[in-house]
């Protein structure tokens, strides 16, 4: 079947390359002329890449990707930033104490950028209200997604609010306990008061991966690690902010703390 539909495609793209460069040939001036061997080195350049066309098309079979995500790798763990095993992340600064609980963000578009050109293969559309495991886990948040063989050198992320989405509606039918005016919301204690934090986080990530990620044959993973324990230092990294009082603190360092947060790895990779 796969061949039948790549030779219809080798067909075609000989018939629209040779009629393309006769367009040409036809609009040479009168007079000017061009020579027949001029005319048969333009053929075969077109026979040469079609069979180049054909030959890419069939080398590679569709592959699967998955992707896992993390709120806590584990190569950030230190004596002030631990995974506890009952799902949470204790972060201390010597004297406050900040233990989060619950991370939850808004996905819409992930894809996956090509090595080779400007394209990009579409992973999921979302939007997706995704709960990072916090205790050093991996949770896949999907697996086995067909995509074309190639090599990819970046995961694109995009965290948005709903509001004003056009998936909007889709996403308060799904999850209508949701304020569609924040995409990300963090639960947890500081020094053993509780709190919730929201934050009307809105942006595009393109994360590079170390080494382009190779999707030829069989399968490939990727893993998205979110380190949320670096998320309420301040600007100089020396003090925890209170996150039971966003109004006390400048909100765009925690945006700025999220923003570097993110990071992207093939599953080959260890995470030290």
């Amino acid at each position: 079947m796969h061949h039948d539909i790549y030779s219809q495609e080798f067909t075609n793209h000989i018939k629209n390359g040779i009629a393309r460069y006769l367009l040409q040939v036809s609009r040479v001036r009168k007079g000017k002329g061009i020579c027949m061997k001029k005319i048969i080195y333009g053929v075969f350049a077109v026979l040469l890449s079609a069979a180049v066309f054909v030959s890419c098309n069939l080398s590679g079979t569709e592959s699967d990707v998955s992707l896992s995500v993390t709120g806590s790798p584990d190569k950030l763990s230190s004596s002030v930033h631990t995974a506890q095993e009952d799902g949470s992340v204790t972060v201390t600064d010597g004297t406050n104490i900040l233990v989060i609980n619950k991370v939850e963000m808004v996905l819409f578009e992930i894809n996956l950028g090509a090595a080779d050109s400007m394209d990009s293969e579409d992973l999921e559309a979302g939007p997706i209200l995704m709960e990072l495991p916090l205790d050093g886990s991996l949770t896949p948040l999907f697996q086995a997604l067909t995509i074309p063989p190639g090599s990819y050198e970046e995961l694109e992320i995009e965290v948005k609010i709903p509001e004003g989405h056009e998936y909007e509606d889709d996403f308060s039918t799904l999850y209508p306990d949701w304020d569609v005016t924040v995409s990300i919301r963090v639960e947890g204690t500081f020094n053993d008061e509780s709190f919730e934090y929201t934050q009307d986080f809105n942006d595009d990530f393109e994360l590079e991966f170390e080494n382009p990620l190779e999707v030829f044959e069989g399968s490939a993973g990727i893993i998205l690690a979110i380190d949320v324990g670096t998320w309420f230092w301040n600007a100089e990294k020396t003090e925890l902010l209170d996150p039971r009082s966003p109004v006390d603190f400048d909100r765009s360092i925690v945006e700025a703390n999220i923003e570097d947060s993110f990071e992207a790895f093939e599953d080959s990779q260890e995470l030290d």
